[in-house]
């Protein structure tokens, strides 16, 4: 089954506070202990939509590190949308992957992919940062909030990216 691009017709919105987002099973190979490291310190909200066993243990998590974040559990389609048009980066943390549908849908919204370099993305596409490594996509994270002119680069690359995955492409 092929991807259907136009399926988004996202209008982004711009705002003042960052944005983290994260869709996803909370289950270890995600990588999601690893986000909320990385965002310790950061001023900027991070949203977990998403259900697994790990949940409570990265609820703690949060916690003890005083992260400011907001986990929403099982999320329908129009809710990821709405997080996608007004989050600052969707984030893939994950230890080791396929190619997730939540990954393709984020790249046709145009919203800035930060992802862990497991190789399903180029820099061309994402800012990538080494799997496991919280310091390392901390400093990632930070580069993503301070240059919109390369985040609006990647976009439309990633955007280029996603022809594979379309009717099209298939």
């Amino acid at each position: 089954q092929g991807f259907n691009k136009s399926w988004f017709d996202l209008k982004r919105f711009k705002s003042k506070k960052k944005t983290v987002l994260f869709a996803g099973r909370l289950v270890k190979i995600k990588g999601v202990d690893v986000l909320i490291r990385a965002v310790q310190g950061l001023n900027c909200e991070l949203i977990i939509l998403g259900d697994g066993p790990e949940r409570k243990s990265l609820e703690k998590l949060s916690k003890e590190l005083g992260v400011n974040a907001k986990f929403l559990g099982s999320y329908k389609r129009d809710d990821f949308k709405k997080f996608l048009a007004t989050s600052s980066v969707y984030v893939l943390s994950s230890l080791g992957e396929g190619v997730p549908y939540s990954l393709l849908e984020a790249l046709s919204s145009g919203i800035p992919i930060v992802a862990s370099d497991i190789g399903l993305l180029s820099s061309r596409e994402a800012w990538l940062f080494k799997p496991g490594d919280s310091e390392d996509l901390k400093r990632v994270l930070l580069k993503a909030f301070s240059s919109e002119a390369e985040c609006n680069k990647k976009s439309v690359n990633g955007f280029k990216f996603l022809e594979q995955f379309s009717w099209e492409g298939v």
